[in-house]
C-alpha cells in the first residue's frame, strides 16, 4: 500500500510538471540578435542613417530588420521601420525607440517609443511590413538615433532581431 501511494504520488507530480504551459519568450531589444555596438555621431551634413540586420539561420522565421532615420531639415525627423520574414507569418510586431544624445553624460537617452502590430488577416502571403511616420517636437541642433525591435510570430512561435542607426543632427 505504501509503495502504491508513492507511485501515485510520483505520477501526480510528473503530471503537474508536464501540464505547465510554456510561453514563448517575447523578444526585447537588448537580447535580440542584431547591432548593439556603440552608435557614432555622424557629421552635421549627413541627413540620414539606416541599419539593416539580415538573419540567415536554417529554420529561422525572421529574415530582415531595417530602420531608417532622416532629418527633414524643418525641425522634424522621418522614421521608417521594416520587418521581413522568410515565410508567411501570422503577426509582425515592430517597436521604434527614439534616443537623444546627452552631451553631459556622453550617453544615449531614450526619449520616446512607438509600438506597432499587424496581423495577416486574409493575406496568406504576409511576409513583410513597413511603417513610416514623422516625429515633431524634438530639440533642433541635437543628435538623434532610432533603434528597432522587429518580431514575427508564426503558430505561437516568436522570433526577433534588433537594429539601430548612428546619430544624426536635427536641423531646420
Amino acid at each position: 500500500m505504501k509503495r502504491l501511494k508513492k507511485v501515485v504520488g510520483l505520477i501526480l507530480a510528473f503530471s503537474v510538471m508536464l501540464s505547465i504551459t510554456a510561453f514563448a519568450e517575447v523578444p526585447i531589444w537588448e537580447n535580440s540578435p542584431g547591432n548593439h555596438g556603440p552608435s557614432v555621431l555622424l557629421p552635421d551634413d549627413v541627413t540620414s542613417a539606416s541599419d539593416r540586420v539580415d538573419r540567415y539561420g536554417r529554420g529561422e522565421i525572421i529574415s530582415t530588420g531595417i530602420v531608417e532615420l532622416k532629418n527633414l531639415k524643418n525641425g522634424n525627423l522621418s522614421v521608417t521601420i521594416e520587418t521581413y520574414a522568410h515565410r508567411p507569418v501570422d503577426v509582425i510586431y515592430q517597436t521604434v525607440f527614439l534616443d537623444q544624445w546627452d552631451e553631459a553624460s556622453q550617453e544615449w537617452e531614450e526619449i520616446d517609443y512607438w509600438e506597432f502590430e499587424k496581423e495577416k488577416g486574409s493575406n496568406t502571403s504576409f511576409t513583410r511590413w513597413s511603417k513610416s511616420f514623422t516625429v515633431s517636437g524634438c530639440t533642433v541642433n541635437e543628435y538623434y538615433r532610432v533603434r528597432g525591435l522587429h518580431s514575427v510570430e508564426l503558430n505561437g512561435e516568436t522570433e526577433g532581431c534588433s537594429s539601430r542607426t548612428n546619430g544624426i543632427k536635427l536641423t531646420k
